[in-house]
């Protein structure tokens, strides 16, 4: 009697988990930086039809998060719910698409000489961020323009390979 009740009871529990509509975060990179990387559950809503939550990389490189019933069916197709996944996770319980995607993105110092009293050529100050736009091989980046230095992402400037003021960096952060 007591395996059949607490049968009962895990598949009630169960059933609850998967019927209910997980709250997802819903932004855009391209439009809102902080959705590289959320800290929190600020900005979830509710999906419908108990849909899961997913959070991708598009072609361009921004990252969406929201709903898997709001993606185009080619997305659908290419989203699963595997923990190594790098294009496009699915999840199920309230605010899981939070936090940083893919996992392995790179991070640098952000520093522009042009719009601050900083330095940038001397010593890095503060914590690294992840790029903004997704870049599988993306790197870090040091240029001159002008009398200004400044530091980003190889991703937010492709034409470092042109420019002999432009140094691309071996590690993270740097």
């Amino acid at each position: 009697m007591i395996k059949v009740t607490l049968f009962l009871f895990l598949f009630g529990v169960s059933f609850l988990f998967e019927s209910s509509n997980a709250q997802c975060l819903q932004c855009d990179s391209g439009t809102n930086a902080t959705c590289v990387n959320p800290d929190g559950a600020s900005g979830a809503r509710a999906c419908s039809n108990g849909a899961q939550c997913y959070v991708r990389v598009v072609d361009d490189g921004r990252v969406l998060r929201g709903c898997q019933s709001e993606l185009p069916d080619t997305a659908k197709e290419n989203c699963s719910d595997k923990e190594d996944e790098v294009t496009c996770k699915l999840c199920n319980f309230n605010a899981c698409n939070a936090g940083l995607f893919p996992h392995h993105r790179i991070f640098c110092h952000f520093c522009d000489e042009r719009n601050s009293n900083r330095n940038c050529s001397l010593a890095i100050e503060g914590t690294p961020s992840p790029c903004r736009t997704f870049l599988a091989n993306d790197k870090c980046i040091v240029r001159k323009e002008g009398d200004h230095v400044i530091r980003q992402c190889l991703s937010d400037y492709e034409d470092c390979s042109k420019e002999k003021s432009c140094k691309v960096c071996d590690s993270h952060g740097m």
